[in-house]
């Protein structure tokens, strides 16, 4: 991942590209991550879960849209933040690696016991941010990958991730297509825990799981990015993908201002 400052102002000959993170190892096929679309990116002021307050958070999911049928990449969900809010990174700055990032995987700021809950928040503090894996709950990998921009909205990230029909992984993309099936995600933007209870169809909708960053339908083929639609009743998330588009209520209620201009004569 590489951060390019290009000035502020006209003239500016400060243009500066550095790596923020290095996320993708070519030595082995697990690790060959690679990323097709933008990220989308906030403006943080968090005290809770960051040692330093504020920062530019950069979520982004990895996955190949060249081979949507691959299913050896190990793929991942990623939230960095980048704490040189205005100006060029440092020439000396040493990218972030995974080491660098709190793996949120199982959940345990969430799910966890009490002893389980203060060392993820700990850790979390201490950390450049977050990913977890875009595995099965059994620890399996099926070839899930992100294939769309994610959206970050009032708080929580929602992306989009393709999982390969297993009978068409390694197949001849120029033969007869097979489709395959989607999943959104929605997730709290500062810890990935679950933020909609019983997506996943089991329990109640008191206990939040690592289930729960799911939502439990299928979505046909590879799908869109989330697109939210803003309307005087409230915020849609739409998502395009075969057959046509699926909706879903984000359950986001989002401020409303009255802007007034006035110009001087």
């Amino acid at each position: 991942m590489w951060r390019i400052y290009l000035g502020n102002t006209v003239g500016d000959n400060s243009t500066s590209g550095v790596r923020l993170a290095i996320l993708s190892d070519s030595s082995a096929d697990a690790d060959k991550r690679k990323f097709f679309y933008p990220p989308d990116v906030a403006l943080i002021y968090d005290s809770s879960f960051s040692s330093t307050p504020e920062y530019d958070l950069v979520t982004l999911v990895s996955g190949d849209r060249s081979n949507p049928t691959e299913d050896d990449v190990h793929n991942r969900a990623y939230a960095i933040r980048d704490y040189t809010v205005s100006g060029a990174l440092a020439s000396t700055f040493t990218p972030y690696s995974h080491s660098d990032l709190y793996d949120a995987t199982l959940n345990l700021i969430q799910e966890g016991s009490d002893a389980e809950i203060a060392t993820a928040t700990t850790d979390l503090q201490a950390s450049k941010g977050w990913y977890f894996d875009l595995k099965e709950l059994d620890g399996s990998w099926i070839g899930e990958k992100g294939l769309s921009r994610p959206l970050i909205l009032s708080g929580r990230l929602f992306f989009t991730t393709f999982l390969p029909d297993a009978s068409g992984t390694g197949v001849d993309l120029c033969a007869t297509p097979i489709e395959g099936s989607g999943r959104l995600f929605a997730v709290d933007l500062l810890t990935a825990a679950a933020v909609y209870p019983n997506w996943d169809g089991v329990g109640d909708n008191a206990n939040y799981t690592r289930a729960d960053r799911t939502y439990d339908t299928s979505l046909p083929g590879i799908p869109s990015e989330p697109v939210p639609v803003f309307q005087p009743k409230g915020v849609t998330i739409i998502i395009g993908g075969g057959g046509g588009g699926t909706s879903f209520d984000p359950d986001v209620g989002m401020p409303t201002f009255i802007n007034y201009w006035h110009q001087s004569q």
